[in-house]
């Protein structure tokens, strides 16, 4: 019996039943999903045991040798050391303490004999014949022998005790003396080996990760997190994530391996894990090192991210900018000759809302703390072949409202564009007007957002010499089909119907105009005197009002050509 699960990205998968309980991941999201149980057979306890991640195993001759140089040299210790320790052992507290006790009795009674020998010698020598005297003197030597050995053997004993430490240490010494010789022999060769091993190693993957560094300096390529509230700018090395979900926060050529790591999972089986992104490690799932959330990646390989932050108050529209804009932006660079483009966002939330707008529905409002970019992956023809990873930052409008939540915008240091969307309908003289198109007007004046953007920029990035940022803003005036061009002059063509061709230089002048006559003069020369190159634009995302009845698609116009104007034309400076 086999079990049918769907993942929250809408994949279909089918597992054997003895898998019920265990954690995948799914083979479309990479995201982990818990198997439940087949139909008929009980689910398994919460306990049930999840496979082990696997781990790494060093690969090099080199590098297994110093381990069996470790081994081996604590192996040799331990056996010197312990047989240091059984000599003492048995010198002091052994067999060899009696031993030398027993010889010492022993040499005592041979001195007593020798002693009354030598004395029979030297009476007899003198001319005497034994009698009293020399009996008294074999009595007095035989009570000295009789009391040294068996009368008061404590002084015995102690002479052989210290006979017994010093013959211990001698040895011991000697011993050590010859340990040390031997293994100075020996482990000085093998060792002279493994450092020549090691410094040639260095020669080889010491000049691959520095080919590594500058092929991505070259390409201005950084690994950076998708989430907007990460202080990280992609320049340490990402965790990369195995099949098996082991994680590695150093996969790059070392002593684990030149080319690549071999990865031993739970079950026995092994992976191997390439170190550099032109082997393809750039497949592989990686989380951001400085908040472990994942990273998205390019099917197009190492991609040079260039993050765009759209900033706007709530209602203004930005959400159904972002969608509209990531299509428009993948049918414009796939239009072109040799350009490959595909959306790089699986999330449930941009799927549906993409879905939506195809049904002539809106998406929903966005709702959140930290949110994650939307991310459209490119691959542009140049003089050398050029990998972009579109990021478009879209957060809820309140974040955009005060100075504290806008602070939690990480991404702002290091943006390199900002689209800027301004509600006209929230400026003071439009301000309380009904637009014609769906949608309520910002809850927040543009004023409002445009002063909490230049504040924020002040305390997050350094200005350039000039004191201004050289970070380019793309002002975005929203709904511009639903604008009261009949009331207010200045509103009138400011993007194209039915085919239209709109010189972009009279546009910016026509959108700089508007904002002007609608009473954000004070506003507007601020943000200029803020930032060095600002250009305004104007767009409607859904080109008609929505109605319950009409499942057309929205048509939207005027969406491409901010962000375009903000990667120089398709072409990133």
């Amino acid at each position: 019996m086999s079990i049918n699960v769907t993942c929250q990205c809408g994949a279909n998968l089918r597992a054997n039943d003895d898998l019920a309980g265990v954690q995948v991941r799914c083979p479309r999201c990479k995201q982990p999903l818990t198997l439940p149980a087949a139909s008929g057979t009980p689910a398994p306890s919460a306990s049930a045991p999840v496979p082990a991640v696997g781990h790494r195993q060093r690969m090099y001759a080199f590098e297994r040798a110093y381990v069996a140089f470790a081994l081996r040299a604590k192996r040799y210790y331990l056996r010197v050391t312990g047989s240091c320790r059984e000599v003492w052992k048995w010198f002091w507290n052994g067999k060899g303490c009696e031993i030398i006790e027993i010889l010492l009795r022993i040499a005592v009674v041979v001195s007593g004999i020798v002693a009354g020998v030598l004395y029979m010698r030297y009476e007899n020598a003198h001319g005497r014949s034994f009698g009293v005297a020399m009996l008294f003197t074999f009595l007095l030597i035989a009570v000295y022998v009789s009391v040294v050995v068996w009368g008061y053997k404590a002084l015995v004993h102690w002479l052989a005790r210290v006979v017994s430490g010093a013959s211990a240490a001698g040895i011991v010494l000697v011993l050590s003396l010859l340990a040390v010789v031997a293994a100075s022999v020996v482990f000085s060769a093998y060792l002279l080996g493994l450092f020549g091993l090691t410094a040639l190693s260095f020669i080889v993957f010491l000049p691959l990760r520095a080919a590594q560094e500058i092929a991505l300096l070259y390409r201005r390529i950084a690994y950076e997190c998708p989430h907007d509230d990460c202080p990280d700018k992609g320049k340490r090395l990402p965790i990369h994530v195995c099949s098996c979900g082991a994680e590695y926060p150093d996969l790059k050529p070392s002593f684990y391996g030149i080319f690549h790591h071999k990865c031993w999972h739970s079950d026995g089986t092994s992976s191997k894990v390439p170190t550099m992104d032109w082997l393809g490690r750039y497949k592989l799932d990686r989380r951001c090192s400085g908040c472990h959330r994942p990273l998205v990646n390019s099917p197009f390989g190492p991609s040079r991210p260039f993050p765009v932050l759209v900033v706007g108050a709530t209602n203004a529209g930005k959400t159904v900018l972002v969608l509209q804009a990531v299509q428009e932006l993948k049918r414009h660079f796939e239009s072109r000759p040799g350009c490959k483009a595909t959306i790089a966002s699986n999330e449930p939330e941009f799927k549906k809302g993409i879905v939506g707008l195809g049904l002539g529905r809106l998406p929903g409002k966005t709702v959140g703390g930290a949110m994650k970019a939307t991310s459209l992956a490119l691959r542009m023809p140049a003089r050398r072949s050029q990998k972009v990873l579109l990021q478009l930052y879209d957060s809820p409008g309140e974040h955009f409202e005060t100075i504290e939540d806008f602070g939690r915008k990480q991404v702002l240091q290091r943006v390199e564009g900002i689209v800027l969307l301004v509600d006209l309908f929230s400026l003071s003289k439009l301000a309380g007007s009904t637009p014609a198109a769906p949608g309520n007007p910002a809850r927040a004046s543009a004023t409002t957002t445009m002063g909490n953007l230049v504040e924020m920029m002040n305390l997050m990035r350094k200005a350039s010499r000039g004191g201004t940022f050289d970070v380019p803003v793309a002002v975005v005036l929203g709904k511009a089909d639903a604008l009261p061009a009949d009331q207010f002059p200045a509103l009138k063509d400011l993007y194209r119907t039915n085919g239209q061709a709109i010189d972009q230089t009279e546009l910016n002048h026509r959108c700089r105009e508007a904002i002007i006559a609608l009473g954000g003069k004070v506003t507007l020369r601020t943000l200029q005197q803020s930032f060095s190159n600002v250009r305004f634009f104007a767009c409607t995302a859904l080109g008609r009002e929505p109605q319950g009845g009409d499942a057309s698609p929205f048509k939207p116009t005027g969406v491409t050509e901010p962000f375009l104007w903000l990667m120089g034309d398709g072409q990133p400076p």
